[in-house]
């Protein structure tokens, strides 16, 4: 007979008990949420977050020049010699002004998993050819991406453009 009455105080605590277990596990798990949150101390995310947000803008200025002035660019690259030098001639096609006054074309042509053949060099115009400019870079096999810079008077003007070399 006393089994029976320990057993029956069993069943009648067992739902209240359940409940009450319940929530101490999840105050336990809730204060290791907050020791493990207040523990790690987050550093800064940028040393100059509003610097890098204007050179940021900057870009996206030139770009939209770019369209605005309706600038397309034709980029024909050359087979390489051994040394790996090929003559890129980028021309550019105007579409929504008038001929330019262009002071100045520079190219940066960059690989996104080696940054030791980044270049960037000044393009040389073709003589009497508008909108025709020409360089020598070393570029070996492989994906790159140009960035050609337009300098007039009225601004900058960015064109990003990407190859598959072979």
């Amino acid at each position: 007979m006393n089994n029976s009455s320990t057993l029956s105080k069993f069943q009648y605590y067992k739902w209240p008990l359940a409940i009450v277990l319940f929530f101490i596990c999840l105050a336990i798990f809730h204060s290791f949420l907050l020791m493990t949150a207040f523990s790690k101390h987050p550093d800064a995310v940028d040393q100059a977050p509003y610097e890098k947000g204007i050179a940021y803008q900057q870009v996206i200025d030139k770009i939209e020049n770019a369209y605005v002035w309706g600038l397309k660019t034709e980029i024909s690259i050359s087979s390489a010699d051994p040394d790996n030098q090929r003559e890129v001639s980028v021309n550019i096609l105007e579409t929504k002004t008038p001929k330019l006054s262009i002071d100045k074309v520079t190219i940066r042509s960059f690989r996104a998993n080696d940054s030791s053949l980044d270049q960037e060099k000044e393009l040389n115009s073709v003589v009497g050819d508008y909108g025709n400019y020409r360089q020598i870079l070393n570029l070996p096999k492989g994906l790159w991406i140009f960035e050609i810079t337009i300098v007039t008077p009225q601004g900058e003007a960015l064109v990003k453009k990407q190859k598959f070399l072979s």
